[in-house]
């Protein structure tokens, strides 16, 4: 099983219809993160506003809006819906951006989690052969922490997605996505939680996973002894 360390559905299948592609007023022909965040947007990962009105992509996303894309971006890779583009090398402007200091503690922006989310979408989809969903040995690694309870109203706008996460073993008691009622993310905190939530995509969706010390699960390990 990969695992995945970035730089920087929900339940119900209705969430992961496709929805019209709409170009907001921010998103004019040229603009960095515009073809990635239409994807976005069309994939229902990220929602966009009423037809016309800004994409608000330089705003900071809050916690329920990257718990909810976060978890739609693993249920729609989990279900093999992912529409992949070919993968493409980051641009010289975010390279030099990511080898200078202080990247880290700026919170996530809308803009950013759109096409982190797209490019890291790509490459789990074009490197990950999923097993067929009856074999055993998939979801059974015991390097990943056990599955969480969330301590969440129902009625809050992050429960479904955030209890999705937990329960597939996406994140652990000491992930940022705990808590979706604080300040917003910081790139560092956003890189952990994504690699988190990239494990446990992994895991779901490939045989054997790791044991307690990331070593490789042997397939007898899952026969039953005499």
């Amino acid at each position: 099983m990969l695992f995945f360390c970035p730089l920087v559905v929900l339940l119900s299948s209705p969430l992961l219809k496709e929805v019209p592609v709409i170009s907001p007023s921010d998103l004019k022909a040229g603009h960095w993160a515009r073809a990635s965040t239409l994807r976005m947007i069309e994939m229902g990962i990220i929602p966009a506003h009423a037809k016309g009105k800004a994409f608000d992509g330089d705003k900071p996303a809050t916690r329920t809006e990257i718990i909810n894309a976060l978890a739609k971006w693993a249920q729609t890779l989990e279900s093999g819906k992912w529409k992949t583009l070919r993968s493409v090398p980051v641009t010289s402007t975010i390279e030099k951006t990511l080898n200078g200091k202080g990247w880290q503690e700026k919170p996530v922006t809308r803009f950013v989690l759109a096409d982190t989310l797209a490019r890291t979408g790509d490459y789990f989809a074009l490197s990950l052969k999923p097993v067929p969903s009856k074999d055993e040995t998939r979801g059974q690694s015991k390097a990943i922490t056990a599955p969480l309870k969330i301590r969440l109203t129902k009625s809050h706008p992050a429960y479904v997605s955030l209890n999705y996460l937990a329960t597939n073993r996406m994140i652990s008691s000491g992930s940022p996505l705990v808590n979706p009622n604080g300040d917003p993310l910081s790139s560092a905190s956003f890189s952990l939680a994504l690699a988190q939530v990239a494990t446990g995509v992994v895991n779901r969706v490939t045989p054997l996973g790791h044991d307690e010390n990331g070593g490789t699960i042997d397939q007898n390990s899952f026969k039953k002894r005499p």
